[in-house]
């Protein structure tokens, strides 16, 4: 389970419930072009938040390992996605409940296996999405990128795709080639992103503003600045990802 967190985001949450209503579900991707970006721990922290708003939260977990998402949670997944796909196990039982708003099931198994994209993959993530999609408000994508730098279907197709950039070049480069790759792949037309590790405030905007204008110019794609954290604390992503990502609709939700 989450350590304890500091008085400050027991306050937080009790803000997040009074602004937070339901609303149409969304389902938001974080990627990194880089590892060591901070990206698990900012998701997890964010679910956390969302879920202490009052807003039913499914965490989708690409990764495996110590530093995964479940990990993270102190969660031992009883199954993967890729079981239910192939009807091999029923989606309720690889769904874990970790608090209250708050569940969790891992998707190893099917990021590992599915990138290439084909409308009989599509129809049957939508096939196993929907369910979930109507269990929660907001379904949070922890991605996996894999050894050639490609997302899953199940990532690269969420409705939001939000990026986390630390200020630093290599980190900035890697996350650029990370939104050239989904543009040409999956023809996405615009990105989240969240500066992380940033010397100031300034020094984020920066840092955005150059890769927005970049990513314009060579790619023909909109960059939106969701949010500015610094490691680990990502109090504010929650409120953003509520105020800034418009509504998901029945046709357009991922």
């Amino acid at each position: 389970m989450v350590k304890d967190r500091p008085q400050t985001v027991e306050d937080q949450a009790a803000g997040l419930r009074r602004l937070f209503t339901r609303r149409p579900n969304q389902v938001i991707a974080f990627a990194s072009g880089r590892s060591c970006s901070g990206l698990t721990s900012l998701l997890v922290q964010t679910a956390v938040a969302l879920a202490e708003g009052g807003q039913r939260v499914l965490l989708i977990d690409e990764n495996s390992g110590a530093g995964s998402a479940m990990a993270t949670l102190g969660i031992q997944p009883p199954g993967d996605l890729w079981d239910s796909l192939i009807g091999r196990v029923a989606l309720e039982r690889s769904i874990v409940s970790v608090s209250q708003n708050l569940w969790a099931v891992s998707a190893v198994g099917t990021a590992e296996r599915l990138y290439q994209d084909s409308p009989v993959v599509r129809e049957k993530l939508n096939m196993l999405m929907t369910p979930m999609r109507g269990g929660s408000d907001f379904i949070l994508i922890d991605s996996h990128l894999s050894h050639l730098g490609h997302l899953s279907i199940l990532s690269s197709t969420a409705r939001h795709m939000v990026v986390i950039v630390s200020a630093e070049t290599t980190s900035i480069t890697d996350s650029y080639g990370l939104i050239k790759r989904l543009v040409k792949e999956r023809g996405r037309e615009g990105f989240q992103v969240v500066i992380t590790r940033p010397k100031s405030e300034e020094d984020a905007r920066m840092v955005f503003d150059n890769l927005k204008r970049t990513a314009g110019q060579h790619l023909g794609v909109s960059l939106h600045l969701l949010a500015i954290v610094r490691i680990p604390t990502a109090e504010n992503i929650a409120e953003a990802i509520y105020a800034k990502l418009p509504f998901a609709t029945e046709q357009s939700a991922a």
